[in-house]
């Protein structure tokens, strides 16, 4: 009979270590897990890359009869491109611009080619609208095309002629200017930013890539540390989480295991 007992107990305790383990694992998992979402919600976006896709504008007038073989009269001086933020592909956004200081630039590449070095500058329109469709901000501002004196582009085209051969891309500028400085807004129905226009003139202007950057400039305290330290934040995090868990899962085990064995001694003495 105490036999019996033994293997039974044994049974029930090696079942309870199992059942310990695996529920140490699936707290772990869910300590990832919350701080996975808590991130996602409380976290503000510290650094946004919106990619630009610029083209003409919708042609105003046009005729139904026009002729694409005729020299075009009505096609606009400007690029322009619409982004809007509430779109799949932002699942995260609009963005929200009533709790901190971003700042916006504007990151393009452009070839150093003879119709850009005549124009020298091109011409750049910001405008954010929000989710009520108003107007939070309509900035503009010139970016000069570096300057390049004949006999630098001679010596560059000397000394770079050898990439040209295996196709590498060196003739080309990356351009990087700061949109504004200080974006912040505390008006309630100009809170979140929903909509991006960006207009670049003149349109014969040669760009390659384009970007807008938003940045956060006022970050403090434990946003900081979690934004421009986020594995060590991260892992001190789930460890608080999990230790939490893990205690709560402890008091709960140890007070079923009590029970269990109070039931056994009781048993034992029954028999």
């Amino acid at each position: 009979m105490g036999t019996s007992l033994s293997t039974r107990n044994l049974i029930q305790y090696t079942q309870s270590l199992f059942t310990f383990i695996c529920g140490s694992i699936c707290l772990f998992l869910l300590s990832i897990l919350t701080y996975v979402t808590l991130r996602k919600h409380l976290i503000p976006i510290s650094h946004l890359v919106i990619p630009i896709s610029l083209g003409f504008p919708p042609l105003l007038n046009a005729k139904p009869d026009f002729n694409f073989l005729k020299p075009p009269t009505n096609v606009p001086s400007y690029l322009v491109s619409y982004v809007n933020l509430s779109d799949t592909m932002y699942d995260r956004y609009p963005l929200d611009i009533s709790s901190h200081i971003y700042r916006i630039e504007l990151n393009c590449d452009s070839p150093r080619s003879y119709r850009n070095r005549q124009l020298g500058s091109f011409y750049v329109q910001l405008i954010l609208y929000s989710t009520s469709n108003e107007i939070i901000i309509e900035h503009s501002r010139v970016i000069l095309f570096p300057y390049e004196s004949d006999i630098i582009r001679l010596i560059r085209t000397i000394i770079f002629s050898p990439l040209s051969i295996i196709r590498v891309g060196y003739d080309r500028w990356h351009l990087k200017e700061i949109l504004i400085d200080r974006l912040t807004n505390h008006e309630k129905s100009k809170r979140f930013i929903e909509i991006i226009q960006l207009n670049i003139v003149p349109s014969s202007f040669q760009i390659d890539r384009c970007s807008i950057h938003f940045n956060i400039r006022d970050l403090t305290g434990l946003v900081y540390f979690f934004i421009n330290y986020p594995i060590l934040t991260g892992c001190f995090s789930i460890f608080a989480l999990f230790s939490m868990y893990m205690t709560f899962y402890i008091i709960i085990t140890g007070l079923s295991l009590l029970n269990q064995m109070n039931r056994t001694q009781n048993t034992i003495k029954t028999e």
